[in-house]
């Protein structure tokens, strides 16, 4: 089968889940002996005179449906899966995809086509305000940034939904999780084109990281440093554990984060930016337990999930998909998002309780084999695609 997958971030070097997963999504089917073209289409937003123009080329794009066309003649793919649409790729491109006969599919990373922000986060706190009704109030609450880009996007989602043209234009939709599901589903997306798949992790490179559950020590954060991924949860956590805890990442918290710590000499905090994924795997595979004290409402948490396949118990909000994947998994404690105490005294439990640890580690490492490895992750794809190729119409 050849399949052509489009990303819409703009670095394809990047770490980000989204990345991570779309890569994955790639070598499992490359792995599985299927002819796969993964392209950038958020390439043509570089430079400042093609950023002035994105809001316009947000509807209308003609070199973007000049470049896909051109990659179709030359591939003649079976199947054409985009990995992200809103705020990356164009009306037109939409319309041009719905026209030909080639199925399309579109992986459901997020809850953008309901929530501007994306994850369901506003001023500091899990906000789903906008989930049942048109979205209006990420605009006046300036939810994506600024006013003129919250309502550009708001605009934008509600023509692809005028008609339904966005469901008729996408033969399946995949969400990463099953929150993800709930939350389209009731905001008005076809249940009957929801097909969930989780993100997949490649387990075989992950093997060389594992360490004895007598070997680790610390606590490891490892994500974007900001308020909606818990950094003034991670402070707390910081002032009344003296383990060692491991910060990775940056991100707009950094700083004060930083000149939290050095004001108030917990030396015990290591930061150590923004590493690649091999190094990151390193630090979290020699760690007690992974925190992830997300304040939006996370997709899937591949952290959690990577830290789980590595054995190490996860302490996270019970939110969003991190919630849910949790308490499917058996590998970790699930909080009040809110409540920094319950962190803290998770923490302390995984510290005191040898069996209850082991306990979430061994279902930590069986959950990721069962439902997360690239081998079940390119058979639930091909699925998916030939279920779209029978439903042409």
């Amino acid at each position: 089968m050849i399949i052509m997958c489009y990303t819409g971030t703009i670095n394809l070097s990047s770490i980000s889940g989204e990345i991570v997963v779309a890569k994955n999504d790639f070598l499992s089917l490359r792995l599985a002996g299927h002819k796969v073209f993964q392209y950038n289409l958020s390439n043509f937003n570089k430079g400042l005179f093609n950023k002035l123009l994105k809001p316009l080329r947000l509807f209308i794009f003609p070199y973007e449906i000049y470049y896909v066309r051109k990659k179709i003649k030359e591939i003649n793919p079976d199947v054409i899966h985009l990995h992200t649409i809103s705020p990356y790729i164009s009306i037109s491109l939409l319309i041009y995809l719905s026209i030909l006969e080639i199925p399309v599919v579109q992986t459901l990373h997020n809850v953008r086509w309901v929530c501007l922000e994306g994850a369901y986060y506003r001023k500091g706190k899990y906000c789903n305000k906008c989930s049942g009704k048109n979205g209006f109030s990420g605009v006046v609450n300036m939810c994506n940034k600024n006013i003129a880009r919250s309502l550009i996007l708001f605009f934008l989602n509600r023509v692809v939904r005028i008609n339904k043209f966005l469901f008729k234009s996408i033969k399946y939709f995949i969400p990463v999780s099953d929150f993800v599901r709930r939350e389209h589903v009731s905001n008005g997306f076809p249940d009957n084109k929801m097909v969930t798949k989780l993100n997949s992790i490649d387990l075989d490179n992950l093997k060389v990281f594992s360490t004895k559950n007598s070997m680790r020590e610390g606590i490891i954060f490892s994500s974007r440093i900001s308020k909606s991924k818990g950094s003034d949860i991670l402070k707390i956590v910081i002032k009344q554990i003296r383990d060692p805890i491991y910060v990775l990442g940056d991100g707009p918290e950094l700083v004060s984060l930083k000149k939290y710590c050095n004001n108030n000499h917990y030396n015990h905090v290591h930061f150590l930016g923004k590493v690649n994924q091999d190094k990151c795997m390193t630090y979290m595979a020699s760690a007690l337990c992974t925190v992830v004290p997300s304040q939006c409402g996370e997709s899937f948490s591949l952290v959690a999930a990577e830290s789980m396949s590595l054995g190490i118990p996860v302490i996270g909000s019970n939110i969003g998909g991190l919630g849910d994947l949790l308490r499917e998994s058996g590998a970790g404690i699930a909080v009040n998002s809110s409540r920094s105490q319950e962190f803290i005294d998770a923490i302390n439990t995984l510290k005191s309780d040898k069996v209850m640890y082991e306990l979430f580690s061994k279902n930590g490492k069986k959950y990721a084999y069962s439902h997360l490895n690239l081998k079940k992750n390119s058979l639930a794809l091909i699925d998916i695609y030939k279920k779209a190729i029978n439903n042409r119409v």
